[in-house]
């Protein structure tokens, strides 16, 4: 854009001068291109329609909102990982990467194919380092219980069907001929 902006100036100028323009209105009119030039690059055209205004109002609310669920997505597997280098017990910030996660799934800021995806990282990762998964404590060995013998299905009494009575026919209406 500045490159056009030099080019356009010269034009400008060279034509401009060729006219006999006093030094200081080419002074102005560089000051205006720059203004504009300026005024391009940092804003957008406000809408007309009152529906449109509200959507860019909308739009920036929600913005934000996204922004502050990213930055805690993203700082909530950064300290997993830090956790994860560090060596240390890794569940409680496992759990909370998993929230943050869900919640991001929920607001709708990641699809919920990119969210499994993360959460099978985590969890291929956290067990790689030989951390347990969150809710679970580290055992060596897993009690197995006895398996409980299931007691027969207990018989149910038939009951005989219902029978009908036929339902009684109503009189047959009578028409008075007049």
């Amino acid at each position: 854009m500045s490159i056009v902006f030099a080019i356009l100036c010269r034009v400008l100028f060279t034509s401009l001068g060729n006219f006999g323009i006093i030094t200081r209105n080419k002074q102005i009119l560089i000051n205006f291109l720059h203004n504009v030039q300026k005024t391009k690059e940092n804003t957008y055209q406000m809408p007309i329609i009152k529906s449109a205004k509200k959507r860019v109002r909308v739009a920036e609310k929600q913005s934000t909102q996204n922004a502050k669920t990213k930055r805690s997505l993203r700082d909530s597997i950064k300290a997993f990982t830090t956790s994860l280098t560090a060596k240390k017990d890794t569940t409680k910030s496992q759990a909370e990467a998993f929230s943050a996660i869900d919640t991001a799934v929920k607001k709708g800021v990641i699809s919920k194919n990119k969210a499994a995806r993360k959460k099978s990282q985590i969890n291929s990762a956290s067990k790689s380092a030989g951390t347990s998964k969150p809710g679970t404590k580290k055992s060596s060995k897993t009690a197995v219980k006895p398996a409980v013998k299931k007691s027969a299905p207990k018989a149910v009494a038939k009951k005989a069907p219902a029978t009908k009575k036929p339902a009684k026919k109503a009189p047959a209406k009578t028409t008075k001929k007049k």
